[in-house]
């Protein structure tokens, strides 16, 4: 999810319609880069809300190396997944700032305990 050149404060979306009634896993994988990047979010919204509250955020150290994530996804007939990346400051077009994801599914059930393998270690 790149966008340039960017202004502090400045939203990328990547939002996707899901409709079912049983519990679902979303998985990813991704990586972020530059100073730029402050918040990467994962949001739930039922489709007749305005208001989103993050389901996932990044924890620990994730800048630079692909990590995985996921979030059990709640019970609603009809919902939207948002992947949200606020910018924390400007940049220009030559900006190395960055969230890329990759290998995004949806599963039935719910997330089961979830992976640190970040194919940095025990290759």
């Amino acid at each position: 999810m790149v966008t340039t050149p960017r202004r502090q404060g400045d939203l990328a979306r990547l939002a996707f319609p899901y409709y079912d009634v049983g519990e679902r896993c979303i998985q990813f994988w991704y990586v972020i880069s530059g100073d730029a990047v402050g918040k990467f979010s994962l949001y739930q919204n039922a489709s007749d809300k305005i208001n989103l509250r993050p389901i996932w955020t990044p924890s620990g150290d994730v800048f630079g190396v692909w990590r995985k994530g996921q979030a059990s996804l709640r019970k609603l007939k009809t919902y939207v997944v948002v992947f949200e990346v606020l910018t924390t400051a400007s940049t220009s077009k030559e900006s190395e700032d960055y969230v890329a994801l990759d290998d995004v599914k949806v599963t039935v059930g719910q997330c089961a305990s979830s992976v640190t393998c970040d194919f940095e270690e025990d290759m």
